[in-house]
């Protein structure tokens, strides 16, 4: 069976509902943040965090890749970006939001999405 395409209207309004995935180093507010402070500032929100990918993420949290592993050496991404392009194939849009959106969110704003940058 396949699945409908999601319609994303451009933007993350909210972290409420969200099932969240992040990748690479992720900053808030310009400085870096342990992965785990980061998961729990995400929750406080109202997302749920994960740390594996599936057909329910609503959003990835892209960080920084520098220095980490990536597996598609061309376009430096790594496995969870490349599992992003495999939803989109079945019709599962995946919001894209950067550190600086993640920040955003927190506060309490939109923050762009920036799933066709990477597709």
């Amino acid at each position: 069976m396949k699945k409908q395409r999601t319609a994303c209207p451009g933007h993350v309004s909210t972290l409420l509902g969200q099932v969240a995935i992040a990748t690479g180093k992720v900053s808030i507010r310009g400085e870096h943040e342990h992965r785990d402070i980061v998961h729990i500032l995400m929750e406080q929100a109202g997302a749920r965090v994960t740390t594996k990918m599936s057909g329910q993420i609503s959003l990835l949290i892209h960080g920084d890749l520098s220095g980490q592993v990536v597996v598609d050496l061309a376009r430096e991404y790594s496995q969870k970006i490349l599992d992003v392009l495999d939803e989109d194939k079945t019709g599962h849009h995946v919001c894209v939001v950067s550190s600086l959106g993640l920040s955003e969110l927190l506060e309490g704003r939109a923050a762009p999405c920036l799933h066709d940058h990477i597709v």
